[in-house]
């Protein structure tokens, strides 16, 4: 409240020091003691799914309290939530190597699917008629939303630490344990396109 009162005049390198150094979040939740290992704002950013351990809760964009778990789906810890873009379903992947569809309304697993490995990493695509998921197994798999049908399993030579669509739905890129990007069009039956420069392992990938 002090820095807030200081006349313009008056702030100085000091007061932007000590003004970026305060607390400035909005908000903090109550997630009881646990560590948030996945986190995603729902599409009409009304809602965020956390990962906490082995169980999905739900916050309002409004409250500070949780105020739906969703249980009696994974064995190990969340790794990865997304939203499906119509905000009725979720989806998680875990350390069990499960990747989970979920009822938001009902709070209800839908449909469980295998992933070799830790699953790390799981997205809906942008029209919402599948979801892909991969992990350190060194595969990325393609489910049909409707039914959790398979639709198509990539090897990528590598552990995959995260996942990305473009914008258009037709490809593909993995952030890879290797140190290296792959990308693959999305059913083409084409060697990916690789992309090096990392050092180290690359955890995650991001189309413009």
């Amino acid at each position: 409240a002090r820095l807030d009162a200081a006349p313009p005049e008056y702030r100085g390198w000091e007061w932007r020091h000590f003004d970026s150094a305060r607390d400035q979040s909005l908000r903090s939740l109550d997630c009881a003691q646990q560590l948030p290992s996945a986190l995603a704002y729902s599409p009409d950013g009304r809602w965020l799914a956390a990962g906490l351990e082995r169980e999905l809760w739900l916050y309002s964009e409004a409250g500070t309290a949780p105020m739906r778990k969703f249980t009696g789906g994974h064995r190990a810890r969340i790794y990865g939530v997304a939203w499906h873009p119509g905000g009725e379903l979720l989806a998680t992947s875990g350390a069990d190597g499960d990747v989970i569809v979920w009822d938001v309304t009902r709070g209800k697993p839908l449909a469980t699917r295998r992933l070799g490995g830790v699953a790390l990493s799981v997205h809906f695509s942008r029209s919402g008629e599948f979801f892909i998921a991969g992990g350190d197994g060194g595969e990325i798999r393609i489910w049909s939303t409707c039914f959790a049908l398979p639709l198509r399993t990539i090897v990528a030579g590598s552990a995959v630490r995260g996942l990305a669509l473009s914008p258009d739905d037709r490809q593909i890129a993995a952030a890879c344990a290797d140190g290296i990007v792959r990308t693959w069009k999305l059913f083409a039956r084409t060697d990916p396109r690789v992309y090096v420069g990392h050092e180290l392992m690359v955890r995650c990938v991001a189309w413009s």
